[in-house]
Parts: structure tokens; sequence; C-alpha cells
């Protein structure tokens, strides 16, 4: 893939990963909370009220902290060209051709690639050039 090939390329900033998750970040974060949960009852009681405190700045903590933590563990980087979409990060490498690729019409930053819905949490100005490029392509709508 070369330089002038790419239309848009594009790292998930912390915001994007706080508020477009996928399925995985998701059952990590609930995985996370529960463990945390579990661990906050058997120390201080299940009943006590520093328990029940302790378990709202258990939450915030989770929601706060798990962004960064998938920001540096997943290391995702988007690349989009005239005809395909790759998705990068720490372990794979996945190059999903434009044809495959479909808006859910759930939300905006979610698409049907492959059939599946799939969250993208990249920017909306990458979302607008995406959108330009299934135009460009006469991809049929669902």
């Amino acid at each position: 893939m070369t330089p002038r090939a790419i239309l848009r390329e594009e790292r998930p900033t912390y915001r994007l990963l706080l508020l477009r998750k996928n399925h995985v970040m998701k059952r990590g974060e609930t995985a996370a909370f529960l463990i945390g949960l579990v661990l906050l009852g058997e120390v201080v009681g299940y009943g006590s009220t520093a328990f029940k405190v302790g378990a709202i700045g258990l939450a915030i903590a989770v929601l706060a902290v798990s962004p960064l933590f998938w920001k540096w563990w997943w290391q995702p980087r988007y690349v989009l060209t005239p005809d395909e979409l790759v998705v990068e990060t720490r372990r794979a490498r996945r190059v999903i051709p434009l044809e495959t690729i479909a808006p859910a019409y759930d939300l905006r930053f979610i698409y049907r690639i492959d059939g599946r819905r799939t969250p993208l949490p990249v920017s909306d100005a990458f979302l607008d050039v995406l959108e330009e490029q299934l135009v460009r392509r006469n991809v049929r709508r669902p």
C-alpha cells in the first residue's frame, strides 16, 4: 500500500474508545467490574456503606481506565484506501474490501461487515470519507 493510495489513516483517541466500544471491550469492562466487585465485597463486606461507595467508585474507575488499557493493549489503526478498509491491531491485520461493508443504520459508527454488525471506533471525518467511498463504489444498501 503506497502512501498515495491512502485516503485516511487514524488511530482512535481516548474519547472514541470511551464512546464507541465493540463487544470485546464491553465484555472486558464487565468482567473487570465483576472481579473488582467480588474482591471489594470480600474485603469490606457486601452490606456495608463502604461497599456501596466503593462499587460506584469502581464502576467509574473501570469506565475511565478501560479505554486507556485498550488503546495500549490493542493498538488499533484504521487505514482507508479507495478499495478497502485495513484494520490493524497488535496481533492481526484485517483487509476488508469495501464491497463487504454497508451501513447498519443503528448508530453512525456501526457497519455491517461480512453480514455482522461491527462498530468502528473512528472519527466522524473518517466515517464521512468512508461513506463517500461506499457511495462511489455503488455499494448496495441493506
